[in-house]
């Protein structure tokens, strides 16, 4: 009888030992950060906000380029480092400023560098597309 309460004591024993280990080895399904300053943690909660929160597009406008916006499409195209092609653009009006233009004959897109304008390209790109698929639409 006395060998049965040993045994089952040393396995109890044995038990505690393996969790021991195990609650002190790292986890790798969390992450654990040492304690940082209350500034830090300012820091990284400003950090996780969503992007769009810092600078939400309300209204943006798509028309075809005018003989008046000349100057805005050599800028753009300034800005983005290439050579203005001929012929008509699409033009992307943010606040009533130009951002961004694409050539409804095909070609590179010219876009305002200074802001983050790859939703208006995308925007640009599919109205260039069904403009080019059905001509008469414009």
């Amino acid at each position: 009888m006395m060998d049965n309460y040993l045994w089952a004591r040393y396995q109890r024993e044995e038990h505690q030992r393996t969790l021991d280990e195990l609650a002190c080895r790292p986890r790798f399904d969390r992450r654990e950060h040492p304690t940082r300053s209350p500034l830090w943690q300012r820091l990284l909660r400003r950090s996780a906000r969503p992007v769009l929160t810092r600078g939400v597009v309300r209204d943006v406008t798509i028309r075809r380029a005018s003989e008046a916006d000349a100057a805005q499409l050599a800028k753009l195209a300034a800005m983005s480092e290439r050579v203005m092609p001929d012929g008509p653009f699409l033009l992307a009006e943010v606040a009533d400023e130009v951002v961004a233009a694409v050539p409804l004959t095909g070609g590179p897109t010219l876009h305002d560098i200074t802001r983050p304008t790859a939703d208006v390209v995308q925007l640009l790109a599919l109205r260039s597309d069904q403009l080019r698929r059905t001509p008469h639409a414009a």
